[in-house]
C-alpha cells in the first residue's frame, strides 16, 4: 500500500475525488500534498497507517519538532500545546492505535501532563468510546492520571446510550456517591439526571435499578425539557418517583415543550408540584404557549401580569395576541421593532396577518426597523407597510435586506416604489450576498453602478454564488481580487475556483494559512492546485485569517422614526 502512496501518479489519482465517510460525518476531498502535513485531518478521516508510516517519519512533525520548541519557549505546555490538541483529536476520534504508537512505540512522555488537566477519560466517555476509556484506563502510564477525574467521566458516560461503558466503568473505578456539578447550570446533578436530560432510555433504566441511592428529584423536570414523557412514564409505572419530593420548574421547561407535553403537564391527574416565577406568565405568551397562558391564568392567577406587545410579536402566535388583548393583558409600549425571520413551522401569512391585525385592533405604531426587517422576508408586510401605515422615505436599509436575502419581489417593490439607494460602503456585501437574479436586476435598473468594485465578486465567491460571478465577468469589468479565491478555497466552493483560475480572475501561486484553535497552523499551497484542489471542510475546528470584514450591519434601532 505505500508504494502506491509513494508513486507520485498513482498518488494524485487516489486522492484527487477521495470522499471520506469518516466518523466525523464531513465530506470532503484533499490533495496529497496537503494531508500528509496535516495530523489533525489524518486523525480526523481515519487514515491511520498514512499518518504513522508517513506524516511522523517526515523530517517535521509534531514529534520530532517537540524537541526543538523545548528549546526556544519557557513554557513546557505551550511547547507541548500541539501534540497535546493532536491527542485529543485521536480520543475523541477514537484512534487507539496512534497512541499505542506514541507512548508505547515512540515512548512520548509529556512533561505538562498532570492529574489536574487531564480529561481524555471525559472526552472518550462523552462520544461513548468503550474501547478507548478501558484503554486510558489499563495504560500504565495514563492509568494514574485519571484517578482525579473517576466521577467526572463517569458522568461523561451517562450522556450516552452505551450501557456496557457505564456497567464497565461502574466496576472497575471508584465513583462517589455525591453528584456532579453541572458548570452550565451550577447545580448538581446524579448520573440518572444527567441521562435524563440526554433523553438516554436505556442508560437511565440501569442507572436507577443499579445505583438507587443516587439523587433523581430532577428526572421529571429533566425529561419534561426534551418532551420525553416515555421516560417520566416508566420511572412512575415502576415506582421510582416520589411525587410528594418532586417539583418541575415551569420557567426550565417551558421554551422547549411541544403541544403533547404541554397537554400532559396541564392535564388535571398530573398531582407533580409546579413552580412559577412572577416571569413564567410573560414567558409563556411569548413563546405562543396560549394553553400554559390559561392554563396560569385559571390556576395561578397570582403570577398573570399584563405584558408589552413587544414580547408577544415574535412568536407569530396571533392568538395569542387576540386572547391577551380581549382579556386585557397587554399594554402599549414603545413603537413595534424589528421582526424576526420566522422559522419554517410558522404559516407563511401569519406575519402579514398579524401586522394587519394590529394596526387595525392596537395603538402601537411601526418603527422603520419593522419595514426593514420585514424586508428580509415577507413582501406582504413590506407593501402593507408602505401602502397603509405611511413608511414610503428612508428605505435604504430595507432595499438592502431585501438584496441581501435574494428576495428579488421585494427589491422590484422597493425599487419602483422608493428612490432610495444601497449605501456605497455596503454595497459589496450587499450584492455580493444577493445571488443571480438579483445582482442582474441591480445591475440592470439600479444607479448604483459606480459603486461595483472588485469586492463585489470577491464576496460572491464567498457566498458560492457561482452564477452571479458568471454573469458578473461576462457583463462587467469590476473583476475581482485575490481575496476571491482565499474565500472559495476556505469555505470548499471547489467549482468557484476552478471558474476563477480558468477564466485567469486570480492566480494560485500563493499560500493561505490556516489556524487550529489549538494553536497549530498549517499552511496550504494553492499552487498545487490547477487540477487537484485542496478543500478545507467548513467546521467549527478552524478559522481562516482573512482580511476584515464588514459584513454586519450598522445599528439602526438608536433613532427610530414611527409611523401611525
Amino acid at each position: 500500500m505505500l508504494e502506491s502512496y509513494n508513486n507520485k501518479i498513482i498518488r494524485n489519482i487516489l486522492f484527487k475525488n477521495v470522499k471520506s465517510i469518516a466518523f466525523c460525518g464531513c465530506n470532503s476531498h484533499y490533495s496529497w500534498s496537503n494531508l500528509i502535513r496535516n495530523p489533525i485531518l489524518l486523525v480526523r478521516y481515519n487514515y491511520i497507517d498514512v499518518l504513522l508510516n508517513q506524516y511522523f517519519n517526515l523530517e517535521e512533525n509534531l514529534l520530532t519538532d517537540l524537541q526543538q520548541r523545548y528549546k526556544f519557549v519557557t513554557s513546557v505546555f505551550e511547547a507541548e500545546r500541539s501534540i497535546r490538541v493532536f491527542l485529543e483529536e485521536a480520543v475523541q476520534f477514537n484512534r487507539i492505535t496512534v497512541l499505542r504508537y506514541l507512548f508505547d512505540e515512540r515512548n512520548l512522555r509529556l512533561r505538562s501532563f498532570n492529574m489536574n488537566d487531564c480529561r481524555w477519560t471525559d472526552i472518550a466517555a462523552r462520544h461513548g468510546h468503550f474501547e478507548m476509556v478501558k484503554f486510558i484506563y489499563q495504560h500504565p502510564l495514563l492509568s494514574g492520571y485519571c484517578s482525579k477525574v473517576n466521577d467526572s467521566t463517569f458522568y461523561e458516560a451517562a450522556k450516552t446510550n452505551n450501557v456496557e461503558l457505564i456497567e464497565w466503568l461502574s466496576k472497575n473505578i471508584n465513583i462517589t456517591k455525591n453528584p456532579i456539578l453541572h458548570f452550565v447550570s451550577m447545580e448538581s446533578m446524579s448520573p440518572i439526571e444527567c441521562a435524563s436530560s440526554h433523553g438516554n432510555f436505556d442508560m437511565v433504566k440501569w442507572l436507577v435499578v443499579n445505583r438507587p441511592k443516587d439523587k433523581r428529584l430532577k428526572t421529571v423536570e429533566f425529561s419534561l425539557a426534551i418532551n420525553r414523557l416515555d421516560i417520566i412514564e416508566w420511572l412512575d409505572s415502576n415506582g421510582y418517583i416520589d411525587h410528594a419530593k418532586i417539583e418541575i420548574d415551569l420557567d426550565r421547561v417551558l421554551p422547549t415543550l411541544n403541544e403533547h407535553s404541554i397537554e400532559w403537564l396541564t392535564n388535571p391527574t398530573v398531582d407533580f408540584k409546579v413552580r412559577l416565577s412572577s416571569q413564567s406568565f410573560a414567558i409563556a405568551v411569548s413563546s405562543g404557549r396560549l394553553n400554559i397562558a390559561k392554563w396560569i391564568n385559571e390556576k395561578h392567577k397570582e403570577y398573570v401580569k399584563v405584558v408589552p406587545l413587544l414580547d408577544v410579536v415574535g412568536s407569530y402566535h396571533l392568538e395569542t395576541i387576540q386572547w391577551l388583548h380581549h382579556n386585557k393583558f397587554l399594554y402599549s409600549d414603545n413603537p413595534i421593532g424589528e421582526l424576526l425571520i420566522p422559522d419554517k413551522d410558522t404559516p407563511e401569512a401569519q406575519p402579514f396577518e398579524m401586522i394587519k391585525w394590529i394596526h387595525e385592533n392596537r395603538s402601537e405604531k411601526f418603527s422603520l426597523a419593522t419595514m426593514r426587517s420585514a424586508a428580509c422576508f415577507s413582501l406582504d408586510i413590506v407593501k402593507y407597510l408602505h401602502n397603509n401605515v405611511g413608511m414610503k422615505s428612508d428605505l435604504s436599509y430595507a432595499i438592502e435586506n431585501a438584496a441581501r436575502y435574494q428576495q428579488l419581489d421585494i427589491v422590484k417593490f422597493l425599487h419602483e416604489n422608493t428612490s432610495q439607494t444601497i449605501r456605497p460602503n455596503r454595497f459589496h456585501n450587499i450584492i455580493g450576498s444577493a445571488g443571480l437574479e438579483v445582482v442582474k436586476f441591480i445591475h440592470s435598473n439600479r444607479s448604483e453602478r459606480q459603486y461595483w468594485t472588485p469586492r463585489v465578486m470577491d464576496k460572491a465567491a464567498k457566498h458560492n454564488h457561482l452564477d452571479a460571478i458568471k454573469f458578473m465577468n461576462e457583463n462587467r469589468t469590476e473583476r475581482c481580487t485575490q481575496q476571491a479565491i482565499v474565500y472559495s478555497i476556505y469555505f470548499g466552493h471547489n467549482d468557484i475556483t476552478q471558474y476563477l483560475l480558468d477564466h485567469k480572475l486570480c492566480e494560485y501561486d500563493h499560500y493561505v494559512t490556516f489556524k487550529h484553535e489549538g494553536g497549530i497552523n498549517f499552511q496550504y499551497e494553492t499552487s498545487t492546485f490547477n487540477n487537484n484542489y485542496d478543500f478545507l471542510d467548513n467546521s467549527e475546528d478552524f478559522v481562516i485569517e482573512l482580511e476584515d470584514d464588514d459584513d454586519d450591519d450598522d445599528d439602526y434601532s438608536s433613532s427610530e422614526s414611527s409611523f401611525d
